[in-house]
């Protein structure tokens, strides 16, 4: 008994002094015990056994300079004691944290801008570019991610006018369609979903139409009038609605009217001038037919003025506008710094023959905002150097006897290629800046071959229609005057 009393306290003896030496071992495989939460009382004894070890955090959140070995106190894990003296490490928050709602992420934000058309279409874009299609199609005017809009053309006699507008919202899926065709009833059909609580925009009615305001943007706003079976579309607002816009209305970010693919429709020559070569980019913003909110969706898409040419044909609904009295003239066009409106106005009267789209609401109180250049960024476009699948078809297509234009390519390695009306090849390409050949329609007429480029800088080879009057080779160096 005093033999097995005497084995037991010398194994008391060992586990004590190994005791004593884990306990002035490395910390980094001792228990992490806080000197400030045990007195020295309190220090286990009696069993070897050990205490449980806390839950280490490897998470980016923990103190990324913390001095080794220093206490931490496990995470998540909260106590209703506090230290007794300041710790040098920092204390991990349990509370919740919160990130900022993102912002919009838009385009000159600020910026006021307005685009839209009227009949006999006249197509205005956000930075005061201008340009006429005169024929019958389904069209997207304008899709960013927040809206789509799409108008319908169909020919009249001589002319085109818009007879459907439709409005997707996309967040929401709700959408207005203004149609001139009757629906129930015999009035023009209208439908319209879109609530201010699920769209962030409202519908209301105003004198000869419908407004659809945007009330994240105040003042921005689509107007749709009916002139006697004839729509306007009206559209002013700032990037916060109308950011990354591209269509037939034009580009918000870049400027200008652009292709699908990016490259950009040469609207130089004006309402005139476009009207045969609009087709292609008409063809090329063709709704499709899966995506068209229109009554009776179609996949014609044609440059015909003429309904009774027109595969559209003749409508019985069509209204005669020769029954319509104005007593007003293009001098009385309302407010528009940029002249436009009254430029479009004098367009009808040539095709028409007649003043009645003088009184219409778009020239009555147009709201067309004069664009300011640097607003647009049009070196920084996205752009595909392969033209659209109805210009390289355009190619093939040889000139007609009376000299009408086609478009043969379409921004191919410059600006534009319309064949007469400003001849240019390569408008600030690699072959020259700003090579034109044949000016303002006229082969001779101002003609410049290579101006600014390499090979003779101011180089002129029939200035003023008179052939070799002052025809100058190289810069200064005058041969033939």
């Amino acid at each position: 008994m005093t033999c097995l009393n005497g084995v037991r306290a010398i194994r008391y003896i060992i586990f004590f002094f190994l005791l004593i030496g884990n306990s002035q071992g490395d910390d980094n495989n001792s228990p992490v015990i806080s000197p400030t939460a045990f007195s020295p009382a309190e220090t286990p004894v009696g069993s070897p056994s050990r205490p449980s070890s806390p839950v280490v955090n490897n998470s980016p959140a923990e103190a990324p300079n913390s001095p080794v070995g220093a206490p931490k106190s496990p995470v998540g894990v909260p106590t209703d004691e506090s230290s007794f003296s300041p710790s040098s490490v920092p204390t991990l928050s349990l509370e919740p944290t919160t990130t900022a709602a993102p912002t919009i992420d838009c385009t000159c934000c600020n910026c006021t801008h307005s685009s839209g058309c009227n009949p006999d279409p006249h197509y205005f874009s956000w930075d005061n570019s201008y340009f006429d299609f005169q024929g019958g199609c389904d069209q997207i005017a304008i899709d960013n991610p927040q809206l789509q809009l799409q108008i319908r053309t169909r020919p009249r006699n001589g002319w085109s006018t818009v007879t459907e507008v439709a409005l997707l919202m996309k967040n929401s899926g709700e959408f207005f369609r203004y149609s001139v065709n009757p629906g129930p009833g015999g009035f023009p059909d209208l439908t319209n979903t879109i609530t201010s609580a699920n769209s962030n925009a409202d519908c209301v009615t105003i004198s000869r139409g419908h407004q659809i305001n945007f009330l994240q943007d105040p003042g921005a706003r689509i107007r749709i009038t009916d002139y006697f079976g004839n729509i306007n579309v009206q559209i002013v607002g700032t990037g916060l609605t109308f950011t990354d816009s591209e269509g037939m209305f034009g580009s918000w970010n870049y400027g200008g009217v652009r292709f699908r693919n990016g490259l950009p429709y040469d609207t130089s020559g004006g309402f005139v001038g476009t009207r045969p070569t609009s087709i292609a980019l008409a063809q090329d913003w063709q709704i499709p037919i899966a995506d068209n909110l229109m009554s009776n969706p179609s996949n014609i898409c044609e440059y015909e003025p003429n309904c009774a040419n027109s595969q559209f044909g003749c409508s019985s609904t069509t209204r005669k506008l020769e029954s319509v009295d104005c007593d007003q003239t293009c001098d009385d066009i309302g407010s528009d710094p940029t002249g436009l409106a009254k430029l479009a106005c004098e367009e009808d009267f040539a095709i028409t023959g007649d003043n009645f789209f003088a009184c219409q609401p778009a020239y009555q109180d147009p709201f067309i905002i004069l664009a300011d250049p640097s607003d647009f960024d049009p070196g920084n476009a996205p752009c595909n150097n392969s033209p659209p699948n109805e210009v390289e078809e355009a190619l093939d297509e040889e000139l007609s006897s009376s000299g009408t234009r086609r478009s043969l390519s379409q921004g191919l390695r410059g600006r534009s290629l319309p064949l007469g009306n400003g001849f240019s090849l390569g408008n600030n390409n690699n072959n020259g800046g700003d090579f034109s050949y044949g000016n303002g329609n006229q082969f001779g007429k101002g003609l410049s071959f290579g101006n600014d480029n390499e090979y003779g800088k101011g180089l002129s080879f029939g200035n003023g229609d008179n052939a070799g009057k002052g025809l100058s080779f190289g810069n200064g160096d005058y041969s033939g005057k």
